[in-house]
């Protein structure tokens, strides 16, 4: 139990460092005592909605943040503060239109802000069967984009769980199954994690992020009876095993992964 708990606490010390503070975000006054400063809670709420649940906020300013969640309806998945309500943004004025989900959202400015999730249709070789393929979605300031990447047919549910980059010619995006995409500022291409699994298990890549110009990476490999975390950095343009940590029977007790 000790050696375990020796690999999991450095993995978690970075995971806290890169994952939950890897924006900048706005900038605060200096001049503020904090103990002046009070939070207020908000509330988004839309007619006959049940489930808004909010999972990614980024924002400029305090009259432009930006968050996104699930929510049982397809178009109150994205909403926008302008400093005085929140406003849903609907994507398909832009984007085609059909069943979404969005996981995160990431930006460099008010002119170019990433999301990214799944989008869900029909098995072109069973219409019986329904998919879902990686989504992202690009805004410019004036309208959004959807990014159209190859996916794995192998893969029949995949989704996009982060994106981040440390420049707009140099971006990263994870999902389930062990995607990973990487962005040169004009394509999307395929990238990969040598780990190896079972038929029988799973392997997904949760969160990414950076610390001093290098990229990190979590993700988590499910087998029957065990759980492995695993931490990778980007060394030389290969994403490279760190530490990892081995929980044995720990899904009796419910779900958990690395996210953001």
């Amino acid at each position: 139990m000790k050696s375990i708990l020796k690999k999991i606490i450095p993995i978690l010390s970075i995971l806290l460092i890169f994952i939950t503070c890897k924006d900048n975000g706005v900038e605060t006054d200096a001049s503020i005592n904090p103990r002046n400063i009070s939070w207020l809670t908000d509330t988004l709420k839309y007619p006959n909605s049940i489930q808004i649940l909010m999972s990614s906020i980024w924002g400029s300013s305090g009259n432009s943040i930006y968050t996104l969640g699930h929510s049982d309806f397809n178009n109150t998945q994205f909403w926008k503060y302008n400093g005085k309500v929140w406003e849903t943004i609907d994507l398909f004025k832009d984007i085609d239109r059909s069943p979404i989900t969005i996981k995160n959202i990431h930006a460099f400015s008010p002119t170019n802000i990433w999301i990214v999730g799944d989008r869900f249709g029909y098995d072109p070789d069973n219409h019986d069967l329904i998919i879902s393929k990686p989504l992202i979605v690009n805004y410019n300031g004036v309208k959004w984009t959807e990014h159209k990447v190859k996916a794995n047919e192998k893969i029949k549910h995949a989704t996009l769980y982060d994106i981040y980059g440390i420049s707009p010619n140099n971006i990263w995006a994870c999902g389930n199954e062990g995607i990973l995409y990487h962005y040169d500022g004009q394509t999307w291409k395929t990238d990969s994690i040598k780990n190896f699994h079972s038929e029988q298990g799973s392997f997904d890549l949760n969160g990414i992020g950076s610390y001093n110009n290098k990229f990190y990476m979590v993700g988590d490999k499910a087998e029957p009876g065990y759980w492995i975390l695993y931490f990778y950095e980007l060394i030389d343009n290969k994403w490279i095993t760190k530490d990892s940590s081995v929980y044995s029977e720990l899904r009796r007790w419910g779900t958990f992964s690395m996210t953001n």
